[in-house]
C-alpha cells in the first residue's frame, strides 16, 4: 500500500483522484477548508490534513507527520474569476502564491521523503 498525498483534495479534480486511488492506497487529502476536507474524507474513507501549501514550514510539518510519501499529486489551485483587468494586485498575487509558490513549497517539502 502506497501513501499518496493530494493537495486540493477536498473537491473537484483532487477529490476525483482521491476517490479513484483510495481503494488500494493510503490517501491523504490536504486543503485549507477543514469542513470540506472532513466531509470529503468521510465520504471517501481517506485521511485528511488541514494546511496551506503556501506555508513551507507547515508543509514540512505535514510531511514529517506523514512519514514516507510515495506519491504527491500537486493539485491545489485557485483562479481569478472575471476579467483580468478588473482583478486587483492582491487577488492576482494570491493566485501566484498558491498556484506557483504553493506547488514549489509542497514539492520541496516532499522531496526529502
Amino acid at each position: 500500500m502506497k501513501t499518496i498525498l493530494i493537495s486540493g483534495g477536498s473537491e473537484g479534480l483532487g477529490k476525483a483522484i482521491a476517490k479513484k486511488l483510495v481503494q488500494n492506497n493510503k490517501v491523504v487529502i490536504l486543503a485549507r477548508d477543514e469542513a470540506k476536507l472532513k466531509a470529503t474524507a468521510d465520504e471517501l474513507g481517506c485521511h485528511y490534513i488541514v494546511g496551506d501549501v503556501r506555508d513551507y514550514a507547515a508543509m514540512q510539518k505535514v510531511c514529517d507527520e506523514l512519514g514516507n510519501i510515495d506519491c504527491l499529486v500537486n493539485n491545489a489551485g485557485v483562479w481569478l474569476q472575471g476579467p483580468l483587468d478588473e482583478s486587483d494586485d492582491e487577488r492576482i498575487q494570491g493566485v501566484i502564491d498558491t498556484n506557483v509558490n504553493g506547488t514549489i513549497s509542497l514539492t520541496k517539502a516532499v522531496i526529502p521523503q
